[in-house]
């Protein structure tokens, strides 16, 4: 059990790792759009326009992926999905999680719980390794 939960906890960080390159790439994409669109112009750096753009891209790609299958791109490769306690994986539910997961973070470290049995608990949804 204990080496089941240690190979999860390997392939939810490889997944993230994977997405994380996922992201990037969408972020250099978008930003050359964006010179393309300013002549080559550089965006200056306090631009909440251009900050809330890259905001929207990554809650997009992981809303997104999570509502079409569950799965970002990361997930799929190390064989992970995430799963309703409920029905169907709900908007409700991907809304919150993106909400609580910080909360969750924190919570887990000042009371010594698992932020992914918070998440469970409070977004009747969690991560299964598929097999």
């Amino acid at each position: 059990s204990t080496q089941l939960k240690a190979m999860f906890y390997l392939r939810y960080i490889g997944a993230l790792f994977y997405d994380g390159i996922i992201i990037v790439a969408v972020f250099f994409f978008f930003t050359a759009l964006c010179l393309l669109c300013r002549e080559g112009v550089a965006i200056p750096s306090a631009s909440s326009w251009y900050q809330l753009s890259l905001l929207f891209l990554f809650c997009g790609y992981y809303f997104l992926s999570y509502q079409h299958g569950g799965q970002t791109i990361g997930m799929r490769a190390w064989h992970l999905s995430l799963v309703s306690m409920t029905t169907c994986l709900s908007k409700k539910q991907i809304i919150a999680r993106f909400f609580l997961f910080i909360p969750a973070c924190l919570f887990g470290i000042f009371c010594l719980k698992k932020p992914q049995h918070l998440l469970k608990k409070w977004t009747q949804s969690y991560i299964i390794l598929i097999t």
